[in-house]
């Protein structure tokens, strides 16, 4: 069974109307060939040499991590036996301890460190609020952490000494951008498993990029490229630095992979269009329903949903662009917000997804607003939807009710 994400507006979208709409293949647009398996294995290995990383993953491994820049780490820790509010305002701070690690909207790796982006800092008001539990961008602190450095507070206040305190804690919530400069020879990356990054709840959240040199074996093929983007539903990567340069290796479960930006498993999209189950009346809007699935064991990347005809022009469409496989020094990753799976409001502009993972699907609601002049009767819109799966023709009528 397919797992759903749903999103609806708030009136009139429960009852639908049943009829029949369609997502077809159009015979005359060619098509690339699909996988040769029927079932895939996911497994993968991955080989290579970067001049930068770009990942969504979690980058770990640390015994000492300094950081600097316009950030904020909050957390509620527990020092000498008691637990107290930790606001680090700035660096530089230094950590030491075992089980460092950093998971941003996305860790950019390169010779001269590493730069780890987080939420936006909030306004000095929400400080005692800072280390709420479903923040998602996060320092992971391990069992201790040493924490030093001059912005460090303890309940508002200054840590004592030299600011420096010994916290027992799991993580800290991140907030702006962190640059770490001195990284060590080797250190890790793995998938996200938080389950709150921006994509987790209709696509796979982890991308693992770098730019350089490799290959990855995934599905009985090998991808060569000088720029390789890894989507990982299950990611264990080791990085050990050789002069300006990382050497790369690592294996995991993949739901894509990307060459020079192009993704290069097809999948199987379907799509379903529905009316609005209240009348439809010319010059007023009315919420349908557009329903994505990838039933395919690859990840769907939609770059494209076409209004062909003037009914289709009818609604108020809007596509997220395609999440970023050209890796490191194309369209950042930390900007690549989907903006597809937020709960909307009564008439709000809903996006659709342009990223799908394997099994999951949405149904979102389009407004479908008919000109004021546009006769009564029944209109098939159709469109066409566009990715790395076979082209789709989707149908749905509407029928607009004389007042």
């Amino acid at each position: 069974m397919l797992h759903r994400s749903r999103v609806f507006t708030a009136v009139g979208l429960i009852a639908l109307a049943v009829v029949a709409c369609s997502g077809t293949k159009p015979d005359s647009h060619p098509t690339m060939t699909p996988s040769t398996t029927a079932t895939p294995s996911p497994a993968f290995r991955l080989s290579g040499r970067a001049t930068a990383i770009e990942t969504t993953g979690r980058v770990q491994g640390f015994t000492s991590l300094r950081l600097d820049g316009t950030f904020q780490l909050a957390s509620t820790v527990t020092v000498s036996g008691r637990m107290q509010r930790l606001l680090v305002d700035g660096g530089p701070v230094t950590l030491r301890g075992d089980g460092l690690g950093v998971l941003g909207r996305a860790s950019t790796i390169t010779a001269s460190g590493m730069e780890v982006v987080g939420d936006a800092i909030p306004p000095k008001a929400s400080r005692r609020t800072a280390d709420r539990p479903g923040a998602f961008p996060r320092v992971f602190l391990g069992a201790g952490v040493e924490i030093a450095g001059p912005h460090v507070l303890l309940d508002d206040h200054l840590a004592a000494g030299p600011n420096t305190i010994t916290a027992t804690a799991g993580s800290a919530v991140l907030y702006g951008t962190a640059r770490a400069g001195l990284l060590p020879a080797t250190f890790d990356v793995v998938q996200d498993d938080s389950g709150r990054a921006p994509r987790a709840a209709v696509a796979t959240p982890t991308f693992f990029s770098w730019r350089g040199s490799g290959d990855v074996t995934l599905a009985g093929r090998r991808f060569v490229g000088k720029t390789l983007t890894l989507v990982a539903a299950r990611l264990a990567a080791h990085v050990s630095r050789s002069g300006a340069a990382y050497d790369v290796t690592g294996e995991g479960q993949a739901t894509q992979v990307a060459v020079e930006g192009r993704p290069q498993l097809r999948t199987v999209l379907t799509v379903k269009a529905r009316p609005p189950a209240n009348r439809l009346y010319r010059g007023t809007g009315e919420a349908m329903i557009w329903e994505q699935d990838d039933s395919g064991p690859w990840e769907a990347i939609v770059t494209e949903v076409r209004p062909i005809n003037a009914a289709a022009r009818w609604v108020r469409l809007y596509v997220d662009d395609p999440p970023p496989l050209d890796g490191p020094g194309g369209r950042p990753l930390a900007r690549s917000e989907p903006r597809c799976g937020a709960r909307s409001t009564i008439f709000a502009e809903d996006y659709l997804c342009a990223q799908l993972g394997p099994g999951k699907g949405i149904a979102t609601p389009l407004i479908v607003n008919p000109p004021t002049l546009q006769p009564s009767g029944d209109f098939d819109a159709h469109f066409m939807v566009f990715g790395n799966f076979p082209t789709l023709i989707v149908t749905v009528r509407f029928v607009i009710t004389p007042r």
